[in-house]
């Protein structure tokens, strides 16, 4: 097991781990607490189908250079992700005004031309 040192990590990630760790603490009444230090906050929930062991719902961490926060539902069923990517997009449509998609993601709206001859094509042709 690593052991953080709290003192040598940039002076954000308690206040981060701690608002992170504050959002987990709400479902304590449905899920148990696995690990609670000052780096690591762990709640299980429920049987592994496969291995019939609790298994990690979700958990928040301290690491070297970031701040992790794992939530395992959001692996089975994607479709939780949804909303937040609308909200999202909402979001980053108000605060870049009028401009493109492609310019949102930085890229450069330009016209691809070649010259010379075309690539074979891949299609597969039945013999005969």
């Amino acid at each position: 097991m690593l052991k953080h040192n709290l003192r040598l990590m940039p002076a954000d990630f308690p206040a981060i781990y701690s608002r992170l760790r504050a959002v987990l603490q709400k479902n304590i009444g449905r899920l148990t607490v696995k690990h609670d230090t000052p780096a690591h906050y762990c709640l299980q929930g429920g049987l592994h189908p496969k291995h019939k062991t609790p298994m990690d719902i979700a958990w928040v961490k301290i690491d070297k250079n970031y701040v992790s926060f794992h939530l395992m539902p959001i692996y089975g069923c994607p479709q939780l992700l949804d909303d937040c990517q609308q909200r999202r997009l909402q979001a980053s449509k108000s605060s870049r005004g009028n401009r493109s998609a492609g310019c949102r993601r930085g890229r450069r709206n330009r016209t691809r031309t070649r010259s010379g001859p075309s690539p074979p094509s891949r299609s597969r042709r039945s013999p005969g």
